[in-house]
């Protein structure tokens, strides 16, 4: 396989910015990193859902509620395992991740219950 040059170039550039950013939100301060955790965690979410709805079509007719619940569900739960180096004045990350998590998944458990249309 030949190497194309302008696709070379395309690339590289590309991998050295993705670096850049990545070490940027790594080394900056610890909100720099939560940011850009939260960022990947949405954007993994978002393309597994594409995937999902391509191989298992029956997947297209979740709701709403429940595709971005999901997301955020996992986004509590990632913010409950940042423990405390994150505290917003009296509130630790810890705990408001917890209560999220908490609330969200009996919200999501309690949804799937009262509108399921079939037992």
């Amino acid at each position: 396989m030949a190497l194309n040059l302008q696709t070379f170039k395309t690339r590289t550039l590309t991998a050295l910015l993705f670096v850049m950013i990545m070490l940027s939100g790594l080394l900056i301060n610890q909100w720099s990193f939560f940011i850009l955790f939260t960022l990947i965690h949405f954007g993994c979410w978002h393309e597994y859902q594409q995937l999902i709805k391509k191989i298992y079509l029956p997947y297209n007719g979740i709701g709403w509620v429940h595709e971005y619940g999901v997301m955020f569900l996992g986004w509590c739960f990632m913010v409950w395992r940042f423990h405390n180096p994150f505290p917003l004045g009296q509130v630790t990350m810890y705990g408001l991740g917890w209560y999220l998590f908490l609330l969200m998944a009996v919200f999501l458990m309690a949804k799937e219950i009262v509108f399921k249309k079939e037992i």
